[in-house]
């Protein structure tokens, strides 16, 4: 994977793309390829700027978690951990909450993405 992610910087670098633009095209291959592994994708956080949201486990065995990369600021990122309980699944406004988030410093799109996959390697327990 390290080396798909390399030659899609190397090739959006060379284009000019904003960094929300490059992040954008990161974030859509990587997506894709976790695509199949996304049970609950129907309830996932949406928003205009959500870049990334993969599933988690959630805090418990009774809750789906959601991983999401969004963009506060014109060049600052975040990663948050939401959680809901599968019992709103059916509910027809689920509730999700916001459990956790990691800011994140950093200026170039492979060290926020390597800052989101800490996130998700700690919620995932690896």
């Amino acid at each position: 994977m390290a080396n798909i992610l390399d030659q899609l910087i190397k090739q959006i670098a060379t284009e000019e793309n904003s960094l929300l633009d490059q992040l954008r095209i990161l974030c859509d291959e990587i997506y894709k390829e976790e695509k199949p592994n996304q049970m609950y994708e129907k309830w996932a956080p949406t928003g205009p700027n959500t870049i990334l949201c993969l599933e988690v486990p959630g805090k418990l065995k009774s809750q789906i978690g959601f991983l999401t990369l969004q963009r506060e600021f014109k060049e600052k990122y975040v990663a948050v951990y939401w959680t809901m309980h599968k019992s709103e699944i059916n509910s027809k406004n689920p509730k999700m909450s916001r459990q956790q988030s990691w800011e994140i410093n950093e200026e170039k799109p492979k060290k926020i993405l390597t800052e989101y996959a800490k996130a998700y390697k700690f919620i995932r327990g690896e």
